[in-house]
């Protein structure tokens, strides 16, 4: 099967802290314009809406994506889609 992305996405691990309907942290992989990938042991639902903090290393002020969408789920794993 082929991926096919609109934007692409950077291999990343950053910490983040998570707003929204649901909160707690997470790491945040495969960052892109369109979105990214979060492992968190939140218990988010397909459509849930969040705000994703990351913690940039050597970055003194946090880098914050509003209104994130989870678009899947997998165990602890889920991705959202920035619009």
């Amino acid at each position: 099967m082929t991926e096919q992305r609109q934007h692409v996405r950077y291999q990343v691990e950053f910490p983040a802290i998570i707003t929204g309907d649901h909160a707690g942290i997470g790491i945040v992989y495969n960052l892109g314009m369109g979105g990214c990938k979060v492992v968190s042991d939140l218990a988010v639902k397909i459509g849930t809406r969040l705000t994703v903090h990351l913690q940039i290393p050597e970055q003194p002020i946090a880098i914050t994506i509003q209104a994130a969408t989870v678009q899947w789920i997998l165990k602890l794993e889920f991705g959202v889609g920035i619009f």
